[in-house]
């Protein structure tokens, strides 16, 4: 058992009988290139109520960088317990690893080993999309937010293809 450190607790929640995953953010400093001096970023990490050794979800994937960059829920299918946790995906230039965007893509999370598994791609830049996700661990839905205008479209994902639910524009949104 250990404290949370500078860190600030955020959520609790039980993954499964056996095993919760606690939020925490901390206010990091950022380096030269940014245009913010900080940022807060959040890691979800999952405890064992065993005594089995805990982990961070996106520890050690040198593909995905900031930490959880949000939480979409925690399912169970298949007979496993999976969580859907939003990550920056860092872009690959001739070997190399880039931050090219840092609009989050959703990975379901396999909560009894951590492999991921990339579900969803993220949206254009000025665009802030969430998702909401079927129990069997697909996409039900995303809403994309566009802060530039406050404009929002909903859109739902029957079985084969992506269809437009609603689209409202700043003006006729309430």
């Amino acid at each position: 058992m250990s404290g949370v450190g500078n860190n600030k607790l955020r959520q609790i929640r039980w993954a499964g009988e056996d095993q919760v995953v606690v939020w925490v953010s901390a206010t990091t400093s950022l380096g030269i290139g940014f245009t913010a001096d900080k940022v807060e970023l959040s890691n979800a990490l999952v405890i064992p109520v065993d005594g089995r050794k805990g982990w961070t979800v996106f520890g050690g994937k040198g593909s995905i960088t900031g930490g959880v960059r949000g939480f979409y829920g925690i399912e169970q299918h298949d007979g496993r317990w999976y969580g859907y946790f939003g990550g920056i995906t860092l872009e690959q230039d001739r070997g190399s690893a880039y931050l090219g965007d840092t609009s989050a893509e959703l990975y379901e999370v396999d909560m009894a080993d951590g492999r991921i598994r990339r579900i969803a791609r993220r949206a254009d830049s000025t665009i802030d999309r969430d998702w909401l996700i079927n129990p069997d661990g697909t996409v039900a839905a995303s809403l994309d937010f566009m802060s530039k205008d406050g404009s929002w479209k909903i859109r739902m994902a029957p079985a084969r293809s992506w269809r437009r639910a609603e689209t409202r524009s700043a003006a006729s949104a309430w």
